[in-house]
């Protein structure tokens, strides 16, 4: 019978390093490719739907990343569970804000006759964007990041017992 206890908890433990660490990096990629969009003028020169789309896919993995990681960490820190759920939100709120920015980033589309921009539109567009939508993006993917960073700290000392555990 313990052998059989120790075994469920090895296999426990090893789905819950798995889930944290896949739900940790798919959050890290959501974040970055959303900085990325905020922080780099240089976008605006490409198809900001890519952007958007590798942000979507990667929400997408995300979604069951969460639930697996919430449902793991909540057999050990309840309170640290529902902060993974709040953060959840946040990712999609900040995809969401970034992109606003984005499409305000723009311009007129190509029905207002504003596909040839020169680099001076580029960036009044750009400035008005930043000022109307940018700053508040930005603002909130600070935000997910000091609270990624504070739930990943406070995941490590769960983490080092389910390796400890797994190793077994």
């Amino acid at each position: 019978m313990n052998r059989l206890r120790s075994r469920i908890e090895r296999n426990r433990a090893r789905q819950l390093l798995e889930s944290v660490n896949a739900w940790y990096q798919t959050c890290k990629n959501v974040a970055a490719i959303c900085g990325d969009a905020l922080y780099d003028e240089a976008v605006l020169h490409r198809d900001i739907g890519e952007v958007l789309d590798r942000a979507d896919r990667q929400l997408f993995q995300f979604r069951s990343h969460t639930g697996e990681a919430r449902a793991a960490v909540k057999r050990h820190d309840k309170i640290l569970a529902k902060r993974i759920d709040k953060l959840a939100d946040d990712m999609y709120d900040l995809r969401n804000h970034t992109a606003r920015f984005l499409i305000r980033a723009q311009g007129p589309g190509p029905f207002a006759g504003g596909e040839h921009q020169d680099d001076q539109q580029r960036s009044v567009y750009y400035q008005k964007a930043l000022q109307e939508a940018g700053f508040q993006a930005r603002e909130k993917k600070k935000a997910v990041d000091q609270e990624l960073s504070s739930i990943w700290n406070e995941l490590q000392g769960i983490l080092r017992r389910a390796e400890e555990i797994a190793a077994g």
